[in-house]
């Protein structure tokens, strides 16, 4: 499968789970490179990675600053803002990453199966610091009103 096919399997899959969970318009074309955009330099990126295995076997990799989990949970789930704390956040990280990365490979190929690990938070900012040294060619860069997030997929060899 060519790289493009999955760039866009990717930005559709985020925009259709961004925009249905969230009501979050989103924007990608003309978005530009995350280390040129300032990506990697935010503060609070947190961190989520999913593996997943089938007729396609890699790791999908979600980031998401926290300035804007914590909008997007008080939006999810109604609460306001001071009872938001880091377990609603990262439950919303692994949310997002679990429904993007599902709806992805359903639509890539519906007569296959496929199986999806345990979304894992990373706390080491090693691997962040790592995709902004080597960013992976599938990665798609996406800007929504609030910020930007960032999605990396890695196909195993």
């Amino acid at each position: 499968m060519m790289m493009k096919d999955l760039k866009a399997a990717m930005a559709a899959s985020i925009s259709e789970v961004l925009e249905t969970m969230f009501y979050m318009p989103l924007e990608f074309e003309g978005t530009g490179d995350p280390v040129r955009r300032g990506f990697f330099e935010l503060p609070d990126i947190r961190c989520c990675r999913l593996t997943f295995g089938g007729s396609l076997n890699g790791t999908m990799v979600m980031m998401i600053p926290e300035s804007l989990l914590v909008p997007m949970a008080v939006d999810f789930m109604a609460e306001e803002r001071e009872n938001i704390a880091r377990i609603h956040t990262d439950g919303i990280l692994k949310e997002i990453l679990n429904m993007v990365l599902g709806h992805m490979l359903s639509n890539l190929d519906v007569r296959s199966d496929f199986h999806l690990g345990i979304p894992e938070l990373l706390e080491d900012a090693s691997l962040v610091k790592s995709f902004r040294n080597s960013l992976p060619e599938c990665h798609v860069l996406v800007e929504s009103v609030e910020g930007l997030i960032l999605c990396v997929l890695v196909l195993d060899d």
